[in-house]
């Protein structure tokens, strides 16, 4: 019997279902059950997070070390196999990286708490002597990978938008494997594998340009690269170990690509499930609902669910539905990453620039706080009202702010209102720091940009709200496209619920001080009182 730990991943899913398919007895034990005193048989630990690790800094150690210490404290187990990463070989001084050398780790820099705990987590596995087992996996593909994922997002971009823009170059390159050749490997490794330590990997880089030339004879793209695009590298991996014990052989993506394209392009043809998991009414999934406009009658028509209904074009309630299908439309082509403010990439829709500027402009606020800095554009966008209002300053906090964005935004013309805090938004520290730069009477608004998960939204404004004033606002942005788009490219259901409305809400319920409000249109010579935006449902205004 396989206990697969984290099936419900990339990974183990994809596990699962060769086990299934192999007549291979396995089990699947849901996220939160307790498997203290059972016998486990043969264990493969898929569970991790890789993503969020930045901003789910004590989730990341429970997964990558606490599980693992407690199973090996508490339970049976046969053997128990460790999926850690090649990412630990990333400042390797030699190449190919073997199993055996020494890895450098540093509790510095953006991945520096992620290669530590998976480092610790290899370590705990290792203390199980020949029960323990650790397998290194290089970049894995394959359909259903997540959709933040390097490579799954540039074959949609390809697909769908018809064009491929890199923020790493041509030159960047990396080891790549399949799912297929992983989850063929680790039962046997799992049942009697004689190392310690595995490299699963293809053995061989593979360069961007090399991919995108594949992608674009494959799909017609094009491709650009980004002009301040740096060269990621990281060393070869040896698979001697796995090659000698196994005969393991695995395919190579440039060789796999044509058939991952293929498989791509019929999930995107396929109708999108209906969002479900959050104990909530599911919303509809993107693109199931028709709206059209007849110019002719002067109507929008919808359908939905095998009824149509109507609306006089010249209504608030047609706008509504035409602005919705016009953003999700807009979603899949990345309309907001083709604007900048002054030089900078500012990826947010210009309407709700728009309304941003009278809401600055009506509090005249003496500190902005953006929490999500990416490329600058957001920073000197407030801080150009503050030039124009002749007051206020402007913090901006990122966990990781990189290189190139810090030194064009340092170089700004108007650097000299902004102050920058590199850390997590939510790390106690941070916190504190961000606060003593706030003085005593100083009206302050709050703007949440940063990572959308409804747990961080949620930390976000419990460590902020208090410093924002009685009159100002705190805009939680993008909840709203979220719960439009779940289901669609680039998003996962979960957006249905998992989003920042859902974090505003709550805490305007918990916290009188705090009621959600539409800003009413400064201006206003039409019949609607909402207009086209990204953020509805976001804003919330302190009132006492």
């Amino acid at each position: 019997m396989i206990t697969i730990l984290g099936a419900s991943g990339f990974i183990g899913s994809h596990l699962k279902r060769h086990l299934e398919a192999s007549n291979i007895p396995c089990r699947a034990p849901a996220r939160g059950e307790s498997l203290r005193g059972r016998d486990l048989g043969q264990v493969i630990d898929c569970a991790g997070i890789t993503a969020d690790f930045r901003v789910r800094p004590y989730d990341t150690v429970d997964a990558h070390v606490g599980r693992v210490a407690d199973i090996a404290r508490n339970c049976s187990f046969e053997s128990f196999v460790y999926l850690s990463s090649t990412r630990l070989y990333k400042d390797h001084p030699s190449s190919p990286a073997r199993e055996r050398d020494d890895i450098k780790a540093s509790p510095f820099g953006a991945g520096g708490l992620y290669n530590l705990s998976k480092a610790t987590g290899e370590a705990v596995a290792l203390t199980l002597g020949e029960r323990g087992r650790v397998v290194r996996l290089s970049n894995v593909y394959g359909l259903g990978s997540e959709p933040h994922n390097f490579l799954a997002s540039i074959i949609a971009d390809a697909l769908r938008t018809g064009r491929i823009e890199l923020e790493t170059s041509l030159d960047s390159a990396k080891d790549y494997v399949g799912i297929h050749d992983v989850v063929a490997l680790l039962p046997r490794i799992a049942a009697g594998g004689r190392e310690p330590v595995y490299n699963l990997a293809s053995g061989a880089n593979v360069t961007n340009g090399e991919i995108v030339e594949e992608l674009a004879r494959l799909t017609g793209c094009s491709v650009s690269v980004r002009p301040d695009a740096e060269t990621w590298s990281y060393p070869e991996i040896d698979i001697a170990l796995a090659r000698e014990e196994f005969g393991f052989a695995p395919s190579r993506l440039l060789h796999d690509l044509p058939a991952l394209v293929d498989s791509y392009r019929c999930e995107a043809a396929s109708p999108q499930p209906v969002p479900q998991g959050s104990g909530k009414p599911a919303e509809p999934a993107a693109g199931s609902r028709s709206v059209t406009i007849d110019d002719r009658r002067g109507l929008v028509v919808v359908e939905e669910d095998g009824k149509t209904g109507t609306y006089d074009l010249g209504t608030p309630e047609a706008f509504a539905l035409v602005s919705d299908a016009w953003l999700r439309a807009g979603w899949w082509v990345k309309h907001i990453y083709t604007f900048s403010w002054m030089g900078r990439p500012i990826v947010q829709l210009p309407e709700d620039l728009v309304r941003l500027q009278e809401l600055v402009g009506s509090v005249r606020p003496d500190v902005i706080i953006e929490l999500g800095v990416a490329h600058g554009g957001g920073l000197v966008f407030y801080a150009s009202l503050c030039r124009m209002l002749g007051r206020g300053r402007v913090i901006g906090v990122d966990v990781e702010i990189r290189p190139h964005n810090r030194e064009a935004i340092e170089a700004h013309p108007l650097f000299e209102h902004i102050t920058l805090v590199e850390g997590d938004s939510v790390d106690p520290d941070i916190v504190e720091r961000v606060k003593a730069m706030v003085r005593p009477g100083e009206t302050v608004m709050l703007m949440l940009d940063s990572n959308h998960s409804k747990a961080h939204v949620a930390g976000e404004l419990r460590a902020y709200a208090p410093l924002v004033t009685s009159g100002s606002w705190i805009v939680v942005m993008d909840g709203y496209i979220m719960q439009l788009v779940a289901g669609g490219p680039r998003t996962t259901p979960e957006w249905s619920w998992n989003n920042p409305n859902e974090a505003a809400a709550e805490f305007a319920r918990d916290n009188p001080d705090f009621v959600l409000d539409e800003p009413a249109f400064q201006f206003n010579e039409s019949p609607l009182s909402k207009g086209v935006s990204y953020y509805r449902g976001g804003y919330l205004r302190r009132v006492r």
